[in-house]
Parts: C-alpha cells; structure tokens; sequence
C-alpha cells in the first residue's frame, strides 16, 4: 500500500495519498514493518512504515503548496524518527527556498 500512496502522490492524486497513507498509519503493525531509505553514506536508514506513511502526508502538502504544514509536518516525523536523513534534507531544501 506504500508503493501506491507514494505513486498517488508522484500523480498528484493527493486525496487518494493521503486515505492510503491514513491506512498505513492506523494499521497497528506498521510500525514493526521496516522500509529501508538511502542515505549518504550508501548505507541506508531503516524507517518504520508508519513513519513513511507520514512523509507521504508531508510531501502531500509540500506538494499542494502548504510549505509552513509541511515543514511542521517534516518535523513532527523527526520526533517520530529522529536523523531521518531524508526528511532533513527535505525540510533543508525547503528552507533554501526563503
């Protein structure tokens, strides 16, 4: 289900997205599922799928224009997981746009 909430976002069908993610994050075994994410050293990161479920929710509204929801969002998911690699360089790349 995560492959298609993040196909739904990449295709801007945000609503669909975000119903998808909603139903990662109310699944109580998403948090014991494990996605591995890049990193810079090449070593990868893992992230509870619930917490990727919340980054797809974020890149929704970054998406949709809301940078303030989705940088608050972005943090949110770093209290979630903090040194998420990813989700710091998205909140960096969002702050360069000032």
């Amino acid at each position: 289900l995560y492959k298609i909430a993040f196909t739904q976002w990449e295709l801007e069908r945000f609503g669909e997205a975000v119903t998808s993610a909603d139903i990662i994050i109310q699944n109580k075994d998403s948090e014991s599922i494990i996605i591995v994410f890049p990193t810079a050293d090449g070593q990868g990161q893992d992230i509870s799928l619930k917490v990727a479920a919340h980054r797809v929710k974020a890149m929704v509204e970054e998406s949709k224009g809301n940078k303030e929801g989705a940088i608050k969002m972005y943090l949110e998911i770093l209290e979630m997981a903090p040194g998420f690699q990813v989700v710091q360089g998205q909140i960096q790349a969002l702050n360069k746009e000032d």
